[in-house]
């Protein structure tokens, strides 16, 4: 008897640790001041060059899977071409620089989903067996969260990938922008470090006809919250 009252107390201890960890500092991505319009609820600044006016959002990923900021950086983008000349970019002309002035590259959404699908591959187990107990002369069915499933490798289960549809559907889809028209997205960078503490997030295109390349540089900065 005691020892299934002891088994009894571990329930209530997994929603103390579930507490306890919903309650951890998380690091988000604010707007810096710097020559644009900021706007601080939506965590976005946007700037402009000529005909063309970028948005960057920091921490606007409300996705699935919800972890992947564990695997990379996502930073929503507006780009918005209002000039008479098309412009075009690639995921290699966004570009993080760091107060160090060290650079992370922008990630394809390909590449993205399997960094995701390499850390998110999980085993599906059927539910636990309920075990029928008396305690105190109130019967009840207890589910263990202990359950092992001890046929997992010949379990019809089997280990189920996480679901990556997401991160293609809300990629930004680089390319090309016709005159008076706009693309938008997420941009997926490589994970920062825990210690950098501010960022450029830097866009370079180019507009059709004209040579050289146009670039417009966006600051963030990290803040901690609970």
């Amino acid at each position: 008897m005691n020892r299934l009252a002891k088994h009894c107390l571990v329930p209530p201890i997994f929603f103390v640790a579930a507490l306890f960890l919903g309650g951890c500092a998380t690091r988000q991505l604010v707007p810096v001041p710097d020559g644009g319009t900021v706007d601080i609820d939506r965590r976005s600044v946007t700037k402009s060059d000529d005909a063309v006016t970028v948005t960057f959002i920091g921490s606007a990923w409300k996705g699935e899977p919800g972890w992947i900021e564990g695997v990379a950086t996502p930073i929503y983008a507006v780009v918005e071409n209002r000039g008479a000349a098309s412009i075009s970019f690639g995921y290699a002309d966004f570009l993080i620089f760091d107060e160090q002035r060290v650079q992370y590259a922008a990630l394809t959404p390909e590449a993205v989903a399997a960094r995701v699908q390499a850390l998110g591959r999980h085993y599906s187990a059927p539910p636990p067996p309920p075990v029928f107990l008396f305690l105190r002369r109130h019967p009840f069915w207890w589910y263990d969260p202990f359950w092992y499933d001890p046929w997992r490798d010949l379990s019809p289960y089997g280990y189920q990938r996480t679901d990556v549809s997401g991160i293609f559907a809300q990629a930004l889809p680089a390319g090309s922008v016709r005159p008076n028209s706009r693309l938008q997205g997420f941009v997926y960078f490589v994970p920062l470090p825990t210690a950098v503490e501010r960022i450029t997030v830097s866009l370079r295109y180019e507009r059709s006809g004209e040579p050289g390349r146009h670039e417009i540089n966006v600051p963030f900065r990290f803040v901690t919250s609970r």
